[in-house]
């Protein structure tokens, strides 16, 4: 799916054919649809109103095994209701359970003195975030939206940067 567009407060996704026309502009609250002729005309402009599209940030989140705290960004509609569960017993929901619009969901995940990996789910407005614990007290993690590139590990409560140098194989172009 293409990146959104924000415009104010509101995220709009553009969606083209393949001659690079606009066939579909996501808003949170509606779709427009669009058609054309065989000219290349626009033909048809369809509204589908009270479609809520929602989105959740982040997908995938890692913790070491003293667990910790998360929060998972919502973006909705202003109408758009939404709720947060989790699938296991030791994902606890601590904050924003549902809510209307964009918001946050709120989590702790408890402590594993366990061997391996567990993975648990929460399910944000019909979209999952994935929950990563493993029997290590840190986790190193790259991620792409955090100040600047590099390895990070998390000790449960905060992030902090190891280095900013990716590994060869993690390098753009390689």
């Amino acid at each position: 799916m293409p990146a959104p567009y924000v415009h104010g407060e509101e995220a709009i996704t553009y969606v083209y054919d393949d001659l690079n026309r606009l066939v579909q502009a996501q808003y949170s609250d509606r779709i427009l649809q669009y058609t054309y002729d065989t000219l290349g005309n626009r033909e048809t402009k369809g509204v589908q109103q009270g479609v809520c599209v929602y989105s959740i940030w982040p997908v995938t989140r890692y913790f070491p095994s003293q667990g910790g705290t998360g929060t998972i960004t919502v973006t909705a509609g202003v109408s758009c209701p939404w709720t947060a569960s989790s699938d296991e017993s030791w994902i606890t929901i601590t904050s924003g359970a549902s809510g209307t619009g964009n918001g946050t969901a709120s989590y702790t995940v408890d402590q594993y003195t366990g061997t391996g990996i567990r993975t648990g789910t929460i399910s944000v407005a019909g979209q999952t975030s994935s929950v990563i614990q493993m029997d290590v007290p840190y986790v190193i993690t790259l991620y792409a939206s955090f100040p600047s590139y590099g390895l990070y590990k998390y000790d449960g409560s905060s992030w902090t940067q190891i280095n900013n140098v990716l590994p060869a194989s993690m390098v753009a172009g390689d």
